[in-house]
């Protein structure tokens, strides 16, 4: 389990989580959602040990790592999408993998489990600079998974996932709940990451907006706004409201439109031959 108590930490006059408290359980995938600048990735650093706190506490198994980041075999853990996979380019996934393993002594007959996990077997000899942004995520996971660890803590590993990559996470990510592991994952995506997570936390600048199952049945519920911008803003209004939707037009000529997904929205542009300049689930803010 994974516990956040009254969790803060302050940059100089810069507060990047505030007060923070929620858990994580074992055998559940939770996401945490939230905008840019939310205060996601600090949280995640203070929980791996990576970044001292201000105050509170942030802890796995009951165990803080204040002193020094978890083993591999602890916790499986991805962060950021460039610079963690090799230190060049000209690396193979097999090659950087190999070195993991060998640093924290793991056997190298993980390798082929992970690489097939990751549906990167064909891909194992390719160098990783070739490597779109989706199957460095898909690399990054394998690693995160190379020591069979029983937590996972991954940091936006949805980014860059088309909607097969999509599918392989949700299925990943439930098979490795199920097995009893604890899985958090964050996120900027609301209907991709509520679509796979048992439970939401949802925060904005740095603060708590909602807690797990309240969160993922707002999310599901499809009651947070979407902000949309298209040249084309009374034919698209019009369509929307033919599909239940409340459109709302702001002054910058943008709408926000409740009551559909941003997937559907998409859909209804998409079949009328709508052009869309943005299309964005709003994180709400306190």
């Amino acid at each position: 389990m994974i516990e956040i108590r009254e969790l803060t930490k302050r940059y100089g006059n810069v507060t990047a989580v505030d007060g923070l408290s929620f858990t994580v359980g074992a055998g559940r995938v939770t996401g945490l959602l939230g905008p840019s600048g939310a205060g996601k990735s600090t949280t995640l650093r203070l929980l791996l040990g990576l970044s001292a706190p201000t105050s509170g506490s942030a802890s796995i198994g009951g165990r803080e790592f204040r002193d020094r980041p978890p083993g591999a075999r602890e916790v499986g853990v991805l962060l950021g999408t460039s610079g963690v996979y090799c230190p060049h380019g000209g690396n193979t996934a097999r090659e950087y993998l190999t070195g993991v393993a060998r640093r924290h002594g793991i056997p190298l007959g993980r390798l082929d489990d992970v690489l097939d996990i990751a549906g990167l077997t064909s891909a194992e000899h390719r160098r990783v600079a070739t490597f779109s942004l989706g199957m460095r995520q898909r690399l990054g996971i394998a690693c995160a998974l190379l020591a069979d660890p029983p937590v996972l803590v991954l940091d936006e590993p949805l980014n860059g996932l088309d909607q097969r990559g999509l599918r392989w996470a949700r299925t990943l990510f439930h098979r490795l709940a199920a097995e009893g592991r604890t899985v958090l994952v964050s996120g900027q995506l609301p209907m991709e990451l509520a679509d796979m997570a048992d439970e939401l936390v949802i925060i904005a600048r740095g603060e708590l907006v909602a807690g797990q199952r309240a969160a993922r049945l707002a999310v599901r519920g499809r009651r947070l706004p979407v902000s949309v911008r298209t040249p084309d803003v009374a034919v698209l209004s019009s369509l929307l409201a033919d599909e239940g939707a409340a459109v709302e037009l702001n002054e910058d000529q943008s709408l926000t439109v409740t009551g559909l997904s941003a997937r559907r929205i998409g859909d209804v542009a998409f079949l009328n031959v709508v052009p869309l300049h943005e299309l964005a689930p709003e994180i709400p803010e306190r």
